[in-house]
């Protein structure tokens, strides 16, 4: 093999190499955990404990307003891998997060969210 030669396959290999990066999978770590890259799909304020769960079985524990909406929606937990500690929070926060509903009274299961500063 010559030198030429041997540049030129290196030069293919370089090129296969550029095309192929861009289609893996972006992974952050989390606690020491591999996970894809979440995208979130809505943006939320989340204003703390709710005054709605006393007496009521129907309201979650903590109080969101979803995508600037004028209603209030409320939450039990937070997925485990979020970061988030609420109980030792500072409220109002500013979220981004995927979530869907548990029923009629405007109680919501976060899927996954991200603080924003």
């Amino acid at each position: 093999m010559t030198k030429q030669s041997i540049m030129k396959r290196f030069l293919i290999i370089l090129i296969a190499i550029a095309f192929i990066s861009p289609s893996c999978n972006k992974t952050t770590s989390l606690a020491g955990k591999k996970t894809n890259t979440v995208y979130h799909k809505s943006t939320a304020v989340i204003h703390g404990l709710s005054p709605l769960t006393m007496g009521a079985m129907c309201y979650g524990k903590y109080s969101i307003t979803i995508n600037d909406s004028t209603a209030h929606s409320t939450f039990d937990t937070l997925p485990s891998n979020s970061g988030i500690d609420l109980s030792a929070a500072t409220f109002p926060m500013n979220v981004k997060l995927n979530w869907h509903n548990t029923s009629d009274c405007g109680m919501v299961i976060i899927d996954a969210i991200e603080k924003v500063n």
